[in-house]
């Protein structure tokens, strides 16, 4: 990727993040931020504005195959 298209993307991106953090809204699901479960939550919300819904989805951790 071209240096200015990877800058146009990150300031847009950033755009929508701080538009996002302004409103309380989501900036993946574009739905109210509404409560976080903890604290690493609420600061994952500042870093990605990822609502909670979008931080599970997202960060979902894998279950072990347990297949003895």
């Amino acid at each position: 990727m071209q240096k200015s298209v990877k800058k146009n993307l990150s300031w847009q991106l950033q755009l929508n993040r701080d538009t996002a953090l302004f409103n309380n809204k989501c900036s993946w699901c574009e739905e109210s931020a509404g409560d976080f479960r903890d604290e690493v939550s609420k600061i994952e919300y500042r870093v990605s504005g990822l609502c909670q819904t979008c931080q599970d989805k997202t960060f979902k951790e894998d279950m072990p195959n347990d297949d003895r």
